[in-house]
């Protein structure tokens, strides 16, 4: 019971979270994002400086493992993966405030190239192939985050297939038993604490035993470190085919609810989009939204849709919140 409830809470937070968030800061003066943005470049420009730097005389502070040749920059985060997340969160700050990529833009694509993350690649897909199509003056919202969803899949589609090709890997193991377990409790999986998050590596679930899992590397009882490698696997395995489906469109909901207030012609749909494009991805490789980064994600998220080019604040979003 104990962990069904923390495996709840942490599931909740970020749609809860967001949308509360989103009330909380109605009044935000759009001074703020301009000093968020403000910082957002400095910490970009450190980041290139250390990046090339670690280019061109590798740092084992600065760096992580050797792909493709290069020895992947993480800065001083543990993992490269922190460092793509916090560059996402910069990018969408500051190209709210450009009609096309700038230079500060180009750094951050230069900085994710440099981390060697696949999920990194692929934003800077999405957000090229956004900035060209202009989302932020159309106004067909399903269309656009259903090209998001499928162009997320198609990048991510061959690191999932390496990952499911490697037989007792973390995430071919959680992938394969969160298949079955939407299979066998169709149509509303196996329930909270059930597979693929830290909960249920804590509280250890009955799953990893029946599936084999507790004998692979960082998925034993002892250490659970890999637990949250599989976003997607968990949404299926506890929700079930269901689940998976609504909870897409929960993310549409607040997705709706976030651009509702935004004109047409303003950059700040198009921050907005991106980041829920960086949350498809990021769900293939890990939890992005029941982990610390779910409640980062919202405030941004929750500053950007409060924060409307021209208005003095006190947004009135009765219809948005009706909406939801």
């Amino acid at each position: 019971i104990v962990a069904a409830f923390k495996d709840m809470i942490a599931f909740a937070k970020f749609p809860i979270g967001l949308t509360a968030l989103a009330l909380l800061l109605d009044n935000v003066d759009e001074i703020v994002l301009k000093d968020c943005a403000k910082i957002s470049r400095v910490f970009i420009l450190l980041s290139l400086f250390c990046a090339i730097i670690n280019l061109i005389y590798p740092v084992d502070f600065f760096s992580h493992d050797l792909r493709h040749g290069v020895q992947s920059f993480t800065f001083f985060y543990s993992h490269p993966t922190y460092l793509v997340f916090s560059i996402v969160l910069c990018f969408s700050l500051i190209s709210r405030e450009h009609e096309r990529l700038g230079l500060y833009e180009l750094a951050c694509f230069a900085i994710l190239i440099l981390t060697m993350r696949d999920k990194a690649f692929g934003f800077i897909a999405l957000a090229v192939f956004f900035s060209i199509v202009g989302i932020e003056k159309r106004n067909n919202l399903l269309l656009y985050l259903t090209v998001a969803a499928v162009g997320a899949m198609v990048v991510a589609w061959p690191k999932i297939s390496l990952y499911i090709s490697y037989p007792n890997s973390p995430r071919e193991a959680m992938y394969s038993a969160a298949l079955d377990l939407s299979i066998k409790f169709f149509p509303l999986g196996a329930g909270f604490a059930s597979i693929a998050s830290s909960v249920s590596g804590e509280y250890y679930s009955q799953a990893y035993f029946d599936y084999g899992i507790d004998k692979i590397p960082d998925m034993t009882p002892d250490n659970f470190s890999a637990m949250g490698d599989a976003g997607y696997a968990y949404y299926l395995g506890v929700f079930g085919l269901i689940g998976l489906l609504l909870f897409f469109v929960v993310l549409y909901l607040l997705y709706r609810y976030l651009v509702s207030e935004q004109p047409l012609g303003s950059r700040g749909r198009y921050s907005i989009l991106i980041l829920f494009g960086y949350i498809l991805l990021a769900l293939t490789v890990e939890t992005t939204l029941t982990n610390p980064s779910g409640m980062e994600l919202a405030f941004v998220l929750a500053l950007l849709g409060c924060c409307v080019p021209g208005s003095p604040g006190n947004v009135d979003r009765k219809d948005g919140i009706e909406f939801v």
